[in-house]
């Protein structure tokens, strides 16, 4: 069965890829946490601040990703009209 891929809509773009890169962000959040933690001797406010950035890194990351993630679909929208789209072939068991 032959599929073609005719628009991609923005909205669920952000909504999946806001929460998708979110906890990306807080996983590489909490490994940049912990290798702070046994490479560096942190103090009280350290460690404060070391819990701040994780928070701070899943939202950065996610708002950047999403912004991208929707100007690739964007321009994808806008490459369609020319090119046709994607074409996929997929095949039921």
């Amino acid at each position: 069965m032959l599929i073609k891929l005719k628009k991609i809509e923005s909205s669920s773009v952000v909504k999946c890829s806001s929460v998708v890169f979110f906890m990306l962000g807080l996983v590489i959040g909490i490994i940049s946490f912990v290798y702070a933690l046994f490479t560096q001797s942190l103090t009280a406010g350290g460690i404060l601040v070391g819990f701040l950035a994780i928070i701070l890194y899943a939202v950065i990351f996610s708002i950047i990703t999403s912004i991208v993630a929707v100007l690739i679909s964007l321009f994808y929208n806008i490459a369609l009209t020319k090119l046709g789209g994607i074409k996929v072939v997929i095949e039921s068991e």
